[in-house]
C-alpha cells in the first residue's frame, strides 16, 4: 500500500510513503527534479532487498531507507502540521 500528502494548492512538496507490513520508505518530492529518500530507522537489518510499493509501482530498497511503518505514519502527521521535513530525520537525494 502506499499513502500521499501534499498540500493542496501547491505541487510540491509532495510526500509519498511506501509501505508493506512493517516497513516503510518514505519519498520527498521537494520539486520536479528533486527527490529524496529518508534514511533508516534501524527498523530493518537484513541485506535482504525489502520491496515496497511507490506511487503506482513497487521499489525495491535496501535497509538504509527501510523505517518502521508507525514511525513513517508519525512522520507524515509532523510534515502536514509542521510544513517542513528538514528536522524529520537524514535525506538522501536520487
Amino acid at each position: 500500500m502506499s499513502a500521499e500528502a501534499g498540500f493542496p494548492e501547491l505541487d510540491y512538496p509532495y510526500l509519498a510513503i511506501g509501505f508493506r507490513a512493517d516497513y516503510a520508505v518514505v519519498h520527498l518530492f521537494a520539486s520536479a527534479e528533486h527527490v529524496l529518500l529518508l534514511g533508516s530507522d534501524g527498523t530493518a537489518c537484513s541485506d535482504e532487498p525489502i520491496e515496497v510499493p511507490i506511487l503506482d509501482e513497487t521499489g525495491t530498497f535496501t535497509a538504509d531507507f527501510v523505517i518502521d511503518t508507525d514511525h513513517a505514519f508519525q512522520l507524515m502527521h509532523a510534515i502536514i502540521l509542521n510544513g517542513s521535513a528538514d528536522h524529520l530525520g537524514t535525506w538522501h537525494e536520487l
